[in-house]
């Protein structure tokens, strides 16, 4: 997972995400998104819709960031060209977005959204190519803007 985090911010976003195991209570491994990975995956299922969830958690942080590349031996290159072996030799490349510290867990339309969350979640739409459909602002079933 290139971009994994092992810092005070990984604790924040698991804490405040509960990213532990059901069954055994272990940490789960958190880290930024890694847009590449992620459009590789949509590509390759032929997804023409994405949800995106636990976007509730990110309030507070002060920057957040995306991968948008990798660098292997100091030469970009494109996740599609990576076997496990490169994965963990990668250096993520980010694009880093200011943050919000608005909760927005009662938000129900996308506009309400605090305009750095916007700008987020249009870029990620606008990386991978992809309609986001669906933006959770919270773990309750109904806190779901349908976009």
């Amino acid at each position: 997972m290139p971009t994994e985090l092992f810092d005070k911010v990984a604790e924040d976003i698991r804490e405040r995400g509960y990213e532990y195991g059901t069954t055994t209570g272990r940490p789960r491994r958190v880290g930024w998104l890694d847009l590449p990975a992620v459009k590789f995956a949509c590509l390759l299922s032929s997804v023409n819709r994405i949800a995106i969830t636990k976007t509730d958690i990110l309030s507070g942080l002060s920057q957040i960031k995306v991968c948008v590349g990798y660098k292997l031996n100091g030469k970009k290159i494109e996740f599609s060209q990576c076997g496990y072996l490169e994965l963990e030799k990668l250096e993520p490349i980010y694009k880093s977005f200011p943050g919000w510290k608005e909760d927005i867990s009662k938000i129900k339309s996308f506009n309400k959204l605090p305009i750095n969350c916007q700008k987020y979640v249009k870029f990620i739409e606008k990386y991978l190519e992809v309609r986001i459909k669906i933006v959770s602002v919270s773990p309750e079933r109904e806190a779901s803007i349908f976009v």
